[in-house]
């Protein structure tokens, strides 16, 4: 019987046995892997599965259960022990609108809102408010009268009288600081019960100049949405700033310059009110002062008939200047106010129709709840023809007034902003309103010429610029 060969490396039986031999290999090596990894890494938490993560967006709650979550925890925890006498609750009752000065849209509502305050000194705390509202502080359950102490109505900056408390020193952290890197920070907000406090993510700090606080202030981008007066402090207790306003990103007005503002303020005086004109301006956008045949300045949009400038200032007038004070912007007419007492006579330099002329009158006090500013602009995107007789408007006369009952998409009526549900109420410098009115003045007008259109919308004054392609 002939000896048996041994089997070729290539045969089926030898292919097998070579492949059962790499599997071990392999199995061995991952369980000693495995094994290293334990001895190496003993308190490391597996990682959550994906779709847990993807359920949860926000950052924080993704750390709920860990120790980084629990360190946080007590550092908030701490934090809000520690401001407790640094931070007042105010309970303000607006007694009208405020002006437009990016405040969040509740507070134009006039109902009683809770919010923050910042305790500079013993018996002083600094917030943004109307100036116009019954202030209380909310402290352990008790209510608390406050005072108005001082308030600047270009930056709605008020400083309130509070009752006095022993408190800690504040401490500021610096711009240059803020700006380094991102990083965590504690946003602190009103409750009934007293301040509270969340954290968020600041991922991008920017300076952005500003000449109504004639400083930069802070574009903060990655923030959830933050009602305007919310305080900004770094979770080591340095206080950071305080949010004005939020769009895309969060505008702040870092700690240094709130205090020096705060500080600077000039007391009110006893019994004293603010100084009102019975105007409301808009900020002149370039169709308007295309329109009013200015170049700067501001345009008046509603007059009050009782008040000191009826017959006196027109709507779509331009007022460039209060006495010797220019004024530029909304806020420095507000600042020309703000510096001037009730029954002071004062001069208006106001362009109109092309002419500047001298308005005096005399100042009223600011007992008379203005119209709250829109929000709306007036920018014009271009059009072309068939719009070279009617400006795409079907109106509807109703007790003196026009009602907009539609706007012709891509008209130059819709260029300017006109909605259907508008009241137009005047047509600056043209005489009596009517619907033919409007179709002359618009059809008498050139290409690249533009008439002024005061309308009413939900109940606010609003001024706009109609161009004629």
């Amino acid at each position: 019987m002939p000896e048996s060969s041994p089997l070729p490396p290539s045969s089926p039986r030898g292919s097998r046995r070579e492949t059962r031999l790499l599997l071990l290999t392999l199995v061995v090596s991952v369980a000693v892997l495995l094994l290293l990894a334990r001895f190496r890494f003993p308190d490391r938490q597996p990682l959550p599965a994906l779709s847990s993560l993807s359920s949860t967006p926000d950052p924080l709650a993704r750390m709920a259960g860990t120790g980084m979550f629990a360190d946080m925890r007590a550092t908030l925890t701490d934090l809000l022990q520690r401001l407790q006498l640094s931070v007042v609750v105010l309970r303000l009752t607006p007694d009208a609108p405020l002006p437009q000065i990016g405040l969040a849209a509740d507070t134009l509502t006039g109902q009683p809102r809770l919010v923050p305050a910042l305790r500079f000194r013993e018996d002083l705390a600094v917030t943004l408010s109307s100036g116009r509202a019954r202030a209380e502080v909310l402290e352990a359950g008790e209510v608390f009268d406050a005072s108005l102490h001082a308030h600047d109505p270009s930056r709605a900056l008020s400083v309130y009288r509070v009752p006095g408390r022993a408190m800690p020193a504040l401490t500021v952290q610096s711009q240059a600081n803020l700006l380094t890197t991102p990083d965590y920070f504690a946003f602190v907000e009103a409750g009934v019960g007293g301040p509270t406090l969340r954290a968020a993510f600041a991922s991008r700090l920017d300076p952005v100049p500003d000449s109504t606080w004639n400083a930069s202030l802070l574009a903060v981008g990655g923030l959830p949405p933050l009602p305007a007066g919310t305080l900004m402090f770094t979770l080591s207790g340095r206080l950071a700033g305080l949010v004005s306003a939020q769009q895309d990103v969060a505008t702040i007005v870092p700690g240094e310059t709130l205090l020096q503002a705060a500080e600077q303020l000039p007391p009110r005086a006893a019994g004293s009110s603010a100084a009102d004109a019975g105007i409301d301006v808009q900020a002149l956008s370039p169709a308007l002062a295309k329109a009013a045949s200015a170049d700067r300045g501001v345009i008046v949009r509603h007059v009050d008939p009782a008040g000191p400038a009826a017959r006196r200032v027109e709507v779509g007038d331009v007022i460039t200047a209060v006495d010797a004070d220019p004024v530029d912007a909304v806020a420095r007419w507000l600042q020309a106010l703000a510096r001037r007492t009730p029954s002071t006579t004062v001069t208006l330099q106001v362009r109109r129709g092309g002419k500047v002329i001298a308005v005096p009158l005399t100042l009223a006090g600011a007992d008379r709840a203005l119209p709250a500013p829109s929000t709306s602009t007036s920018a014009h995107t271009g059009t072309t023809p068939p719009w070279a007789t009617q400006p795409g408007l079907t109106l509807r006369a109703v007790n003196g007034s026009l009602d907009v009952v539609r706007v012709a998409p891509g008209s130059p009526a819709a260029s300017a902003g006109i909605q259907p549900g508008d009241v137009i109420t005047a047509l600056p410098g043209r005489g009596a309103l009517s619907n033919t009115r409007v179709a002359a003045a618009y059809q008498g007008l050139s290409s690249g010429q533009a008439m002024l259109v005061a309308l009413e919308r939900a109940g606010q004054p609003l001024l706009v610029s109609v161009e004629k392609p």
